[in-house]
């Protein structure tokens, strides 16, 4: 879900309305919850609310969160692993910061269908080589 608002953010500049037609409908759906939201949105939607105490983004708003300009991003992508067969990990750069606005990531977890979002906790590029390549032993 991420590559859109990522291919934006090295291809065009944030001035104006941004283009939404490379998100999926179901994303932008979450703004205006209908009959016809899927319901791992609905799901996304209430869990990220009662978690955040904050309302759905509108896509404008969540995509200029990617401005490369910006300075009020406190992160920069790093890589997504999968840490169990149900568990994933969103890796992102904090330049040593240890306390950072994140809200834009939980929203596109919860509503991609997550359950439940932990963190963020930091971690050393090293526990991140290691979660890619586990030792035996």
């Amino acid at each position: 879900m991420l590559g859109p608002a990522l291919e934006l953010a090295v291809s065009i500049p944030f001035e104006g309305d941004l283009p939404v037609d490379t998100l999926p409908d179901w994303f932008t759906a979450a703004q205006g919850i209908s009959a016809s939201t899927p319901e791992h949105v609905r799901r996304g939607v209430e869990r990220y609310t009662a978690a955040v105490g904050a309302g759905p983004w509108r896509p404008q708003e969540w995509l200029y969160q990617f401005d490369p300009e910006s300075e009020f991003r406190g992160w920069a992508w790093w890589d997504l692993t999968q840490s169990g067969e149900r568990e994933a990990r969103i890796w992102v750069d904090t330049w040593g910061e240890s306390f950072f606005a994140c809200d834009e990531l939980r929203w596109v977890t919860y509503i991609s269908g997550a359950e439940e979002v932990v963190g963020p906790i930091l971690a050393r590029a090293a526990d991140w080589v290691t979660e890619l390549f586990p030792t035996s032993g």
